[in-house]
This record gives structure tokens, sequence and C-alpha cells, in this order.
């Protein structure tokens, strides 16, 4: 019941919150998901980084392409290297380096943009990361919110009520053997007596370290009087206002009761639905036989499971109204977990808990920075989301996203394969190359598969439009490229030819030309002859 266990039945409220701090990866992403929803605004942000790192991806794979072609020119050549040097990998390397450098070609001219695109994807994997957080604890502060708003027409105003000071309580410590004063706390308690529908009041305290501005009464501590100077020096007592301003301020600590003797006293008239539905309660606690530790017990638990209960309700509307809008994309219920049978719309609190905690620079410990404000303490996520049981039991996903993901990366990795068939096929003296690129596209894909798993639904989706964009840009490039290489091939052929027949051509024709001209001039003499 707290320290004015006489005052009226104790509730919680919620008044701090906590918010995840994002950078502004994680802020544009919220742009895009607050302008065209929360599905379409990731296909967008991952669009974006795409189309960023698009000009290194064209020199990437049109620099590949070339080289594969290139390869596959001096196919013989490479050939006849592998055999000659089967049995010196060091010399055969050598040779290819001489062929690379004949051919105006790099081994290490696609590694730069491999590298950015490698940076970019990481950069993803944490925005995704931090911004899932970001959103499922604002998403939550929209339930403690409604939760609050339960009480707010129940809860007693200072602009209409009176307040007092309640208790006052002396701070000391033992310096060697004398004790000292060190501070006052001072709690004021704002109760609403009048006939308004006021339910709720509070006591504030408040902490005076500055011990010239106490006038301590030891006999009647509550009579204890706070002071100030005025601008000329005078001592007065601090103004009501000043006080009220105090008890407004919403990073004041305050402990909240219900004031249930105003309940009991209106049973019959303007709290009856109230009195009724605490009194159902009651009985039945006493007939499971709860145990309480005096004979108000199960009245004053009755009160708490009533008004928390009336929270609860208002905190599944938000959810059914606001929430769950915010978060669902497909069959996916909540985007900013794991499409997975496993995870649930409305988070369990050990991941809900992994939200509110960060790294420590870079060490592997965590510290979760909401520990101290009762809303994400496990006890305070549990009384907001206490009706929400069925949406923590609810299947996020059914591992659809997860298979796409791999899927689309199993075929990305399977055509630029068969892109660098060549290049992989003599990059090693015993042609192991293609079996090492096998080992890779394995390995890639296990890694995508993993990050599936361990990230939101909506990393899934970057992976899954990464991939598809990719895939159909290499097949573009690839073909632009094979086009261009043929030109050039066909090019190349007609000039061979030509430095070599050009000549005998040339006259042929020219010969064929004189005979059809002499050819013509000579029919009409002909025709007048036999005339």
């Amino acid at each position: 019941m707290g320290l004015f266990n006489l005052l009226g039945v104790q509730i919680t409220i919620f008044s701090q919150t906590y918010t995840v701090d994002i950078n502004f990866i994680g802020k544009f992403i919220g742009l895009l998901v607050g302008w065209v929803g929360v599905g379409f605004g990731i296909i967008i942000f991952s669009l974006v980084l795409k189309i960023i790192t698009l000009p290194f991806d064209v020199m990437q794979r049109i620099t590949m392409r070339k080289q594969n072609i290139k390869m596959k020119e001096n196919q013989e050549r490479m050939e006849k290297l592998q055999k000659q040097y089967a049995n010196d990998k060091e010399a055969y390397n050598q040779k290819v380096m001489e062929m690379y450098k004949e051919n105006g070609m790099s081994m290490f001219s696609s590694c730069l943009p491999m590298i950015l695109s490698m940076v970019i994807f990481f950069i993803a994997i944490g925005a995704f990361n931090s911004f899932s957080a970001y959103a499922n604890v604002k998403n939550y502060n929209e339930l403690v919110s409604a939760y609050n708003s339960a009480y707010t027409e129940m809860i007693s105003d200072i602009d209409v009520c009176d307040y007092s000071v309640i208790n006052v309580i002396e701070n000391k410590e033992i310096v060697e053997t004398e004790e000292k004063t060190v501070s006052y706390t001072f709690f004021y308690e704002v109760k609403d007596e009048t006939t308004k529908d006021k339910l709720v009041y509070y006591t504030a305290k408040y902490e005076i370290k500055n011990l010239e501005l106490v006038d301590f009464n030891k006999a009647s501590p509550k009579d204890s009087i706070r002071y100030t100077y005025d601008n000329e020096g005078n001592k007065i007592v601090i103004p009501k206002d000043e006080v009220k301003a105090y008890l407004k301020d919403k990073k004041t600590e305050k402990t909240y009761y219900v004031n249930d003797a105003k309940i009991v006293a209106g049973k019959d008239g303007d709290y009856k639905t109230h009195y009724d539905a605490i009194k159902a309660i009651e009985e039945k606690l006493i007939a499971d036989g709860v145990q309480v530790d005096n004979a108000d017990g199960h009245w004053v638990l009755a009160v708490e499971k009533y008004f928390v209960g009336v929270a609860q309700d208002n905190v599944v509307v938000a959810y059914n109204s606001t929430v769950k809008g915010n978060t669902k994309f497909l069959w996916i219920k909540n985007v900013w977990e794991t499409d997975a049978m496993y995870k649930h719309p409305v988070l369990k609190y050990k991941d809900f808990s992994t939200a509110i905690s960060t790294k420590d620079g870079c060490s592997c410990s965590t510290t979760n920075k909401a520990a101290k404000i009762p809303a994400y303490t496990k006890d305070g996520y549990n009384t907001v989301t206490g009706k929400l049981t069925q949406q923590k039991a609810d299947y996020n996903g059914y591992f659809i996203l997860i298979a796409l993901s791999i899927g689309t990366i199993l075929l990305q990795q399977f055509i630029s394969m068969r892109t660098q068939k060549e290049q992989q096929k003599y990059s090693s003296v015993d042609g192991q190359g293609a079996g090492q690129q096998k080992i890779m596209m394995v390995m890639m894909t296990g890694m995508f598969a993993i990050f599936s798993f361990m990230y939101s639904s909506a990393f899934s989706i970057y992976l899954i439009v990464s991939n598809l964009f990719s895939l159909a840009s290499t097949l573009v490039i690839n073909k632009i490229v094979d086009k261009t290489a043929a030109s050039k091939e066909a090019k190349k052929a007609e000039e061979k030819f030509n430095s070599r027949y050009g000549g005998r051509v040339a006259a042929a024709e020219k010969a064929g030309k004189e005979a059809a001209k002499e050819s013509k001039n000579k029919k009409p003499t002909d025709n007048k002859k036999k005339k």
C-alpha cells in the first residue's frame, strides 16, 4: 500500500516514458513509414539504398562479365597453361597475372565496389535493428499512454482542488559520532474533496537540500515551513503558485490513490457502477480463498484489480485501433519482429527488454537504459499488456519472408556463378575455383538465413528487395555487355577479313562495276546494227 496506506487504495500510473535513440538513417525510415505505411516504406527505403550503390554495382558486374568474356576468348591458352603448370601453382598464377595484364584485366578491379556494397549492407542491418527497437518501444508507449488516459478524467486537478503538506521526512546521516541533517523531503497531497467526479488523487514528494530554506517542526513535521527570500532579502513562505507549478511538473515523482471512500459513499448514486463491479470482484476473491493481511484486504485488492482492469481495457482498444495498423503488413502482424511462428505481435517481456538495452561501447555487455522507469520493468510491462494475452500468443508469421530471402540470395548467387563460369574455372591450376565458389554460395546463403532468423521482418523485406534488384541488374548488365562484346567481335572479324582479303575484293568489285557499265553502253549500238 505504500507510505500513506491510510489515504486510499494505491494504483500505478506510468507518468514517465523512454525513447530509443535513432540516427538520421532511422529517422529517414520513420519518415517513409509515416508517409506510405510500414511495408511500402521499407520497400522504398530498400530501393533507395540499392539506387545509391547502383553505379558501383554496375561497375562491378560489368568488370566481372568482361573478365569472364576475356577468359572465354583465351580458353585454349588457359587450358594449355593448366596442363603445362599442373604441378606448379605459383608459376601458373604468375602466367595468369601476365595474361590479365596483356588484356587490361585486374583481379582486384571488382573488390572496391564489393566492399562498398558490404558496408552499405551492414549499415542497413544496424539501421533496421535500431529502428525495430525504436518502433517496438514507440508502439508500447502508445499503449502506456492509453493505460494512463483511462484515469485522466478521474485524476484530481490542482487548479480546482486544494493541496497541503501531509508529512515531512528529516533525512540524516552519521558523521563520525554526530548526526547531520542533509535534506528534508516534503510530501504534498492533492485531493479532491468536492462533488466532482475525481476518484484518483496523488501525493508528490519534493526534496530540499538547502537547509536554510526549511523551518523544521519536530513536534508536528507537516507544519514545517518552506520559505525563500524576496527581492529585498526578506524571508517569505514559498508562494502557492510556485508549489502548484512544482506539483504540475511531469517529472515530479507522484504516488496515486483511488479515493475508495468516495465510491462507498456514492454506491447508491453516482458511483454505483464502480461499486457494484468492485464488490463482485471482492466476492470472487473471497470465494476463491485468496489470502489477505487484514479485514479490508479483499476490498483493497478488488479496487486495485478493477481500476487496473479499466486501464487494460483501454490498452486493448488502443492496440486494435492504432498499434495493430502501425505494425501489420500482409500476413505479418508485427513487421518489427521476425516472420516466424515462435514470435508474437505483442512481445514477451524477454524480447521487449532487448529493445530497451544498448551495447556498452565495443563490449558484449548490455545496459537497460530504462531499468529504473516503472513502465519498463517486468511488472510494469506485464501490467500494461495484461489483457493482450491473445496477441502475445498469436503467430507473428509463417517463415515465408525467411524462405523468400534465402531463395532469392540462392538464385542471385547461382546467376552470379554462371556469369563468372570461365573465370572460376581458370582461376586456379587445378580448376578448383568453381568448387570454392560453390562453397562460398552455401556460406553466403547460410549467413543470410541466420540474419533472417535473427532480425525483423522489415530486414527480411530489405533482403528480398535487394536480392531481386541485384538479380535483375545482373541479368540486364550481362545482356548489354554480351551484346556489346559480340558487336565488337563482329567488327573486329570484319576488319581482320578486310585486312587480309580487302584488296582482292575491292579489285573484283571494281572490275565488276566497269564490266557492267561497258555492257550497258554497248547494247544500244547492237540494236541499231540489227535494224
